[in-house]
C-alpha cells in the first residue's frame, strides 16, 4: 500500500476517533434497547451492498438505516451505532483486511457526523421521545415531532451531505491507490444516472423507515428490508448488464482486429518463409563464390525476416480466442512458470519473490493460457528492468483469495522504470508497444485471455516506481 493511501486512512481514522469521543460526551441519554436494535438493523443492512461498475468501489444499502438513526437519536448516539455495526460486518462476517475495515468504519463515522451536524444546524432534532416508545403517549409524541413541516429542509440537507461525503471519501482512497483524480473516480463509480437515482431512492426511504418504526416498532423495521432488497436486485442487474455491454464491445473490437491480424499474419508468413529460405541458400553458397559482401547482405535479409516472423506470430496469437477451462490450482501455474523462466539468460540477474496464499482453492482455469499471460508479464518486466539498468532487479508475485467475492487476486510487480499514465492507458491495445522490436500483441492477448476467464487485468504505474499488474480471476468461470 502506498504511503499516501496509508496517510489518508490514518487521517480519516484519527478524525473518526475524535468524533466518537466528542459524541459520547454529548449524549444526554442512552436508549439502550433501541440502540441495540438499530445496531443490529444497520449491521444487517451492511450486507446489502453492491460493487460499482468499475469494480473498484462498493455501494452499501445501509445508508437508509444510517440516516434513520440520525433522525431518531441525533448524531451523537448514531456514531456508535454505525461504528459497531460496520465493524462487526467488516471484520466478523465479511472478513476484510484490517486496513479496509478500519477505513470503512472510520469513513462511516465521519460521514454520519457530517450528516448529523448538518441535520442539527438546519433545525433538525431527534425524533425519538425520551424513554423510548412504550406507550400510546410516546407514539403520539413521536407523530407530533415527525409531522413538523420544518424538518423537510433538515431531512434534505442531511441526505445530500451524507451521500456527498460518503462517496467522496471512498473515491479519495480509490484515487490514491490507483493514482487517478478523485473527481474522475467519483464520476466513474458514483456519478452515473442509475447510481444517483438509486441513492436518492435509498435516502428518500430513510424518513419512511423512521415513520414505520415509530408507528409499528420492530414490525415496521423488518418490513423495510423488503424494498431495500428489491432495489439491490435491480441495481445489480443494471451493473451486470453494463459490464456485459462494455465487455462485449471490447471483445468484438478485439475479435475484429484479431481476425484481420490473423489473415495478415498468415499471408506474411508465407512470403517470409520463401524469403528466409532464399536468404539461407545465398548464405550457404556465398563463401564458394568468394563474395563476402553477398553473404553479409544475405545475413541482413535473414535476420530481418526472423524479426518479421516474430510479428506474424504475434498477429496470429492475437486471433486465438478459445479458452478451455478445467479444475486447476493457480499457485501451481505460477510456480511452474517461474521455474520455467529462471534458467533463461534474460532472468539471470532477476530475483523472484513469491507470496502465494495457501487458502486459494482449485479454480476453473486454462493453465496453458494463464501461463502465457504470466510469461508475457515476466518477459515485459525483465525487458523493462534490463533496458533501464536497474541494479537490484526484482519481480514480486503475490496471490490472495478474496472469499467475499469468490475470486483470486494475483499481482505481478517489478521495480523497473515504470511508465507514464498515457502509456499505461494504452498498454492493452493491439499493436501498441514501447519496445524497439516488439509486436504489441503480448498484453492485448493477455487481456483477451483474462477476459475469456471472466476476469479482469489492470496496471498501475508511475515513472521511476515500477509497475504492478493486477489480475482478478473468479473461482468459477461465469457462463
Amino acid at each position: 500500500m502506498k504511503r499516501s493511501t496509508i496517510l489518508y486512512i490514518a487521517i480519516i481514522a484519527a478524525l473518526a476517533a475524535g468524533l466518537l469521543i466528542a459524541g459520547c460526551l454529548r449524549v444526554p441519554h442512552w436508549h439502550w434497547g433501541e440502540l441495540l436494535l438499530w445496531t443490529a438493523a444497520c449491521g444487517l443492512a451492511e450486507f446489502l451492498w453492491l460493487q460499482t461498475i468499475s469494480g473498484q468501489g462498493t455501494v452499501s444499502m445501509a445508508s437508509t438505516f444510517n440516516l434513520a438513526v440520525v433522525f431518531l437519536f441525533g448524531w451523537e448516539s448514531s456514531l456508535w451505532i454505525t461504528a459497531i455495526s460496520t465493524l462487526v460486518a467488516n471484520v466478523a462476517v465479511q472478513r476484510k483486511e484490517w486496513y479496509k475495515a478500519a477505513f470503512n468504519v472510520s469513513q462511516s463515522i465521519v460521514t454520519m457526523a457530517a450528516a448529523g451536524l448538518i441535520f442539527a444546524a438546519c433545525g433538525g432534532h431527534p425524533l425519538l421521545p425520551p424513554g423510548g416508545m412504550t406507550s400510546v403517549t410516546r407514539v403520539a409524541e413521536f407523530a407530533t415531532r415527525f409531522n413538523d413541516i420544518r424538518l423537510f429542509l433538515p431531512f434534505l440537507a442531511c441526505g445530500f451531505v451524507y451521500q456527498l461525503v460518503n462517496t467522496f471519501l471512498v473515491s479519495g482512497v480509490i484515487g490514491l491507490a490507483s493514482e487517478r483524480p478523485v473527481l474522475l473516480v467519483w464520476r466513474q463509480n458514483y456519478g452515473y444516472v442509475t447510481e444517483i437515482v438509486s441513492s436518492l431512492a435509498l435516502l428518500a426511504l430513510s424518513p419512511l423507515v423512521v415513520l414505520a418504526y415509530g408507528v409499528s416498532n420492530l414490525a415496521g423495521l423488518v418490513l423495510f428490508f423488503v424494498p431495500l432488497f428489491l432495489i439491490k436486485e435491480a441495481s445489480q442487474r443494471y451493473i451486470d448488464l453494463q459490464k456485459a455491454q462494455d465487455s462485449l464491445i471490447q471483445s468484438e473490437r478485439m475479435a475484429a482486429q484479431g481476425v484481420m491480424a490473423a489473415e495478415i499474419g498468415h499471408e506474411l508468413n508465407n512470403y517470409l518463409t520463401a524469403i528466409s529460405g532464399r536468404a539461407q541458400l545465398i548464405m550457404m553458397k556465398a563463401p564458394l563464390d568468394g563474395d563476402s559482401r553477398l553473404r553479409a547482405a544475405a545475413e541482413i535479409i535473414f535476420e530481418n525476416t526472423a524479426n518479421m516472423a516474430v510479428l506474424t506470430k504475434g498477429l496470429m496469437d492475437a486471433a486465438r480466442r478459445e479458452t478451455q477451462p478445467r479444475p486447476a490450482q493457480l499457485n501451481d501455474v505460477v510456480r511452474k512458470t517461474v521455474e520455467f523462466v529462471r534458467p533463461q539468460n534474460k532472468f539471470d540477474d532477476i530475483t523472484f519473490e513469491t507470496q502465494l496464499d495457501d487458502a486459494i482453492p482449485v479454480a476453473q482455469l486454462d493453465p496453458p493460457q494463464i501461463q502465457q499471460v504470466l510469461l508475457n508479464l515476466f518477459m515485459n518486466a525483465a525487458d523493462a528492468m534490463n533496458d533501464a539498468g536497474v541494479a537490484d532487479k526484482t519481480i514480486t508475485v503475490i496471490s490472495h483469495l478474496d472469499a467475499t467475492r469468490q475470486q483470486v487476486i494475483l499481482t505481478i510487480t517489478d521495480n523497473g522504470p515504470g511508465m507514464t499514465g498515457e502509456i499505461s492507458g494504452r498498454i492493452f491495445e493491439p499493436t501498441f508497444t514501447t519496445k524497439k522490436y516488439g509486436h504489441g500483441f503480448g498484453l492485448s492477448t493477455s487481456f483477451r485471455i483474462i477476459e475469456n476467464h471472466s476476469g479482469r487485468i489492470a496496471v498501475t504505474s508511475k515513472p521511476g516506481e515500477g509497475a504492478t499488474f493486477t489480475v482478478n480471476l473468479p473461482l468459477k468461470k461465469a457462463a
